[in-house]
């Protein structure tokens, strides 16, 4: 699908990472972003992702199964839901407009959530 969809940017990594920031920056997805880096805590309180976080032993475990739940919810009622109703279901150009969407922000959190784990942990503290 991901290959597919670059074909709506002439085939353009840079375009599409350039829509995509955009969404996130300005569009779409700016009033989401900070929800994407939340993890719940073992006392089921929404924190941000932060270095003070980062530094306790289960918390990188803790978001990563927060982020994995947070796909598994769309994959369960969006993909499977689909095609364990119809299993001979063709999955053709009206599923892919269903599911770009759901592409485009999966792939935009997994950038969002990567950079703000890499800057909490490289930012250099004077």
């Amino acid at each position: 699908m991901v290959q597919k969809r670059l074909k709506d940017f002439d085939n353009s990594l840079d375009k599409y990472t350039a829509f995509l920031t955009n969404e996130i920056q300005n569009g779409t997805y700016v009033s989401e972003k900070d929800e994407w880096v939340a993890c719940d805590t073992p006392s089921r309180r929404r924190r941000r992702l932060t270095s003070a976080i980062l530094k306790r032993a289960n918390a990188t475990t803790q978001c990563s199964l927060s982020w994995a739940t947070d796909t598994n919810e769309i994959n369960c009622p969006f993909v499977w839901e689909s095609i364990d109703k119809n299993p001979n279901l063709d999955l053709g150009q009206g599923y892919y407009k269903a599911a770009i969407p759901f592409v485009d922000k999966q792939i935009a959190k997994g950038g969002y959530r990567l950079g703000t784990f890499l800057n909490s942990i490289l930012t250099k503290k004077c």
